[in-house]
């Protein structure tokens, strides 16, 4: 009331510190409420998935199956790659025969090791 009449006849109206403190609270409060109700919002709110594109073209759909002859041809290459990485590894006889050849080019005697 008191403010009411004093902007009636155009007085300045001060309020008191407390009031203005409960007016700074009551804004804080408020803004926390409208972040804590969006929040809210959007955890209830469903999330919209779009479906993929549709495809018109029915071989597009065929899934690629590989030919016997090129599964053939991939099954014998990658057996060969084996054979001859098989064939290049070391040998036990060949590499007891370096051993020997290192021992002799360094001149290590048999009794020393």
């Amino acid at each position: 009331m008191l403010r009411f009449i004093s902007r009636l006849f155009k007085i300045d109206y001060d309020s008191c510190k407390s009031c203005e403190t409960l007016r700074q609270q009551l804004d804080i409060m408020n803004e926390q409420n409208k972040e804590l109700m969006k929040t809210m919002i959007s955890i209830v709110k469903p999330e919209i998935i779009n479906p993929p594109a549709t495809i018109t073209d029915p071989l597009a759909m065929k899934p690629a199956a590989a030919s016997w002859a090129r599964r053939r041809a991939f099954l014998e290459e990658r057996d060969r790659n084996a054979a001859q990485a098989s064939s290049r590894a070391a040998k036990p006889d060949e590499i007891k025969l370096s051993i020997e050849a290192l021992e002799t080019e360094l001149g290590v005697e048999e009794g020393a090791s």
